[in-house]
């Protein structure tokens, strides 16, 4: 089975003043369906993910998900250094 990937579009997102850049791919599995993945790189090794049936299913949910991703990395990163 093969995989093949197209980087259909990127988008920024903005949250609470900083910029991150979300990429939206179509994986098409030969002679199979296709589905559509968001990518967003917070840090080194630090990827969040997201499916969907479209691109637009696929951001929407990166843009949903996005906000508690970065607030739990913050908190986490605050407990480090205050605790």
């Amino acid at each position: 089975m093969s995989i093949a990937e197209e980087l259909l579009f990127s988008e920024r997102f903005l949250w609470e003043g900083k910029s991150y850049v979300v990429h939206i791919y179509r994986h098409a599995v030969q002679k199979e369906r296709c589905f559509h993945m968001a990518e967003t790189v917070l840090g080194p090794g630090d990827t969040i993910i997201s499916d969907g049936y479209s691109p637009e299913e696929a951001l929407h949910k990166q843009q949903t998900v996005l906000p508690l991703a970065i607030l739990s990395r913050s908190l986490l990163s605050h407990c480090d250094t205050q605790c």
